[in-house]
Parts: C-alpha cells; sequence; structure tokens
C-alpha cells in the first residue's frame, strides 16, 4: 500500500509522491507553569488547561519525474494561507487542523535525479479530530449524546426557532430567529448563519459548554428541532 496525506482537499498522489507516517503517533505537550519555592524540593506545578501545537513531518518521497512533480508541490504547499485540514493514510479516521511551514528542501536521488526525497512540515493544533464527529445529528426532542473520547468536546449547535438549550445544565438562549436557522459555536462562543453574525441574538450563559466523556444530557424548550455537530477530539 502506498501511503500518503491530503493536504486542503489535495492528496499527495497528485504529484506521485508518497509519504511514511514514523513522526505521526506523537502527542503534544500539556501546557503547564512550574515554580520553585526556596527550601522545597521538586516545584509546584500550574496546570493551565490546554496542550500546545505539535509539529508534524512527513518523510516524503516522489519516484520519477521529480522535477515536474516536485515544482508543482512546492507551490501548492508554499501557497496555503492558515490552518487547513491535513489527513493521512496512517490515521484514517481521525484529521488535523495544520499550517504547512516547511520551506521543502529536496534531495536529489537516483540516475538523472528522477527521483527526490523531502520533508512535509506542518504547525499542527494538538488535536486530532474524529471525523465521527463531524456528523450532524438531528433531534426533535430531549436526547443523550455520548462521547466516545477522554477529552472536553466543544459542539456546533443548529437550532431551528426561538428556544432555550441545555448541555449538561449550561444554558444558551436564542432570543430571536427569522432564519431557517442559527448555528452556534461553542467553542468561541459565536452565532452565526452562514458567514453572517447572529451574536445579538444569542445570549451565553457560561464560558464554555462542554460534552463531557460518557454521557451528556442535552434539553431544550421552544425550539423545534436541534442539531449537534459533536467535535470529538483525541491525542
Amino acid at each position: 500500500m502506498i501511503n500518503y496525506l491530503i493536504f486542503d482537499g489535495k492528496p499527495t498522489t497528485e504529484w506521485g509522491a508518497s509519504i511514511s507516517g514514523v513522526n505521526t503517533f506523537n502527542a503534544p505537550e500539556r501546557a503547564v507553569n512550574g515554580v520553585a519555592v526556596p527550601g522545597m524540593n521538586g516545584k509546584l506545578t500550574e496546570d493551565l488547561g490546554y496542550f500546545n501545537n505539535i509539529m508534524v513531518e512527513y518523510p516524503s518521497f516522489i519516484q520519477k519525474d521529480m522535477t515536474e512533480k516536485l515544482e508543482d508541490l512546492r507551490a501548492f504547499f508554499t501557497s496555503r494561507k492558515g490552518y487547513k485540514r491535513l489527513e493521512d493514510t496512517y490515521h484514517p479516521n481521525h484529521f488535523r487542523r495544520a499550517l504547512f511551514i516547511g520551506g521543502l528542501e529536496a534531495t536529489p536521488l537516483g540516475y538523472n535525479n528522477k527521483m527526490a526525497e523531502f520533508t512535509l512540515q506542518f504547525d499542527c493544533d494538538p488535536r486530532r479530530f474524529l471525523k465521527s464527529g463531524e456528523q450532524w445529528e438531528e433531534h426533535a426532542g430531549s436526547f443523550t449524546i455520548y462521547n466516545p473520547t477522554y477529552f472536553e468536546a466543544q459542539p456546533i449547535l443548529r437550532t431551528t426557532g426561538k428556544g432555550s438549550i441545555f448541555v449538561n445544565g449550561h444554558q444558551i438562549d436564542v432570543l430571536n430567529n427569522s432564519d431557517a436557522y442559527i448555528e452556534i459555536d461553542t467553542e468561541i462562543n459565536e452565532a452565526y448563519v452562514a458567514e453572517s453574525s447572529r451574536n445579538n441574538l444569542v445570549k451565553f450563559y457560561d464560558e464554555k459548554t462542554s460534552l463531557q466523556e460518557g454521557a451528556n444530557a442535552v434539553t431544550f424548550t421552544g425550539f423545534s428541532k436541534v442539531s449537534v455537530q459533536p467535535r470529538w477530539w483525541t491525542l
């Protein structure tokens, strides 16, 4: 099997390039502060409540027609701005949010330099998102949703009508709604329809609304229906 990655919708197989996933199984570091106290062994630690970004590198290879293919591959990867979706065949059930940062220095190989090896380097959000967490679940009444991971997930909620929703007791109100639906991103406490803000129509009572490990109770009043995209993730 030829292993490859997909970045911003394009697989490396388009350039005849394969990858090694040897560096893709690492975990990010937890962000902590360590404080040394005079006269006390060890350190006091403060957990800052998040994980640092992680560098992910893929040793990569082009087996033939290196010059033309590498030039176009380099142009595509270096032209991408900001975080893009990153998938690979070593982790078929997950994807990352990744920023390509490598300068892409290639080493020509073989007869007449028709082959090349190089490294694709990404600065990644520490989370590996489950593709199953991209699916929408629609409900006409109160429901329970089960988080299959060990980590809190911040879902997107899609509400139809005016009302209140409670996720594990955390309340969000939609004060008015003439649109077909409003999407509420609980990671950043923003509400929108397509790319248009609806923050003036939504009231958040808590800084964070999360789906915990295991069972999560979701109740609502007023809405005709509620849909959830849970956005499960792991490390």
